[in-house]
């Protein structure tokens, strides 16, 4: 309560002014991470809107059903309820087991929004943080998801924004927040179900990455394909100088899920990708004279 007074007002009524502050006691998370909400417990999928209300861990929280949004995202697995919508399996697992965060449109929850709301994310140390999310939107009457950035002072609206069916598989989404780098954010998902019981939309394996870029250089050519690949790309790299070369295979998260010495009196390989999981990578290729160069690649079945 803030009370203000002047000798030469004669109206009191005005002199006081109530504030509500919501200070939150998130968690911060700094670096390179991914949360796939496994350790998450299950919310239920009852289908009745904001009235159960779904507390979320690890400093994740849905936002007031009852003053500031209509609706939460919920902790399942298995499926949503309704049928012709939603993910059957998650993505991170891809079985029944597998958990994920989806918005429930049946039961009058048709246009109603609900609001996820990160913990805080310490870009403090990060040169180039970029957004990794994937997302679930099937549904004929599909409605929108939308991401916005709280920057400390106010939130920066829509840099991220999708609308109606995606068709029914897991896709993925990569969102470039370099803008906040040195920053200190939360991130909020808004999503909108749509005017009928096919809209539930979900989503997995939010996280952030720091991809890494290195340089083409004019001595370096080499292809792959297809791209995007399936259970396989070919790698040419017949354009490579001799000498020798190696290649190598990233994941966004940083991580090298795969390390092989080029022959090169053959100039072509074929790499099997059936042990990748859906996503972007990023193939770099070495010489002996620690000469690199890179290209990005999706894997997409």
């Amino acid at each position: 309560v803030v009370w203000s007074d002047h000798p030469l007002d004669q109206f009191s009524g005005d002199d006081t002014a109530n504030v509500e502050t919501v200070v939150s006691t998130s968690a911060t998370l700094t670096g390179v991470w991914v949360e796939d909400f496994e350790s998450f417990g299950l919310c239920g999928a009852l289908n009745d809107c904001g009235l159960t209300i779904c507390n979320l861990s690890g400093g994740w929280r849905n936002e007031s059903s009852a003053s500031i949004d209509d609706n939460d995202w919920r902790t399942d697995n298995d499926g949503t309820p309704s049928g012709g919508t939603g993910p059957n399996t998650d993505h991170t697992l891809g079985n029944s087991t597998g958990k994920y965060l989806f918005t429930e449109a049946s039961g009058g929850c048709l246009e109603k929004e609900a609001i996820l709301i990160t913990p805080c994310l310490d870009f403090s140390t990060m040169g180039a943080p970029f957004l990794s999310f994937w997302y679930h939107m099937d549904g004929f009457s599909m409605g929108t998801l939308t991401i916005d950035v709280f920057n400390g002072v106010e939130y920066d609206l829509d840099i991220w924004s999708l609308s109606g069916d995606q068709g029914g598989i897991w896709q993925q989404a990569n969102v470039d927040l370099s803008a906040y780098a040195g920053g200190l954010i939360n991130l909020r998902f808004r999503g909108i179900t749509g005017d009928d019981y096919q809209s539930d939309m979900a989503l997995d394996d939010i996280g952030i990455t720091a991809p890494f870029s290195v340089s083409e250089v004019a001595e370096m050519k080499f292809s792959i394909y297809p791209n995007p690949v399936d259970q396989a790309f070919t790698l040419d790299y017949s354009g490579i100088p001799g000498g020798g070369a190696n290649v190598s295979i990233y994941n966004l998260l940083g991580m090298k899920v795969l390390d092989k010495q080029l022959d090169q009196s053959t100039g072509r390989i074929s790499i099997a990708t059936n042990h990748l999981v859906d996503g972007t990578y990023v193939l770099v290729v070495e010489t002996e004279a620690k000469v690199p160069a890179s290209k990005i690649f999706n894997v997409i079945r």
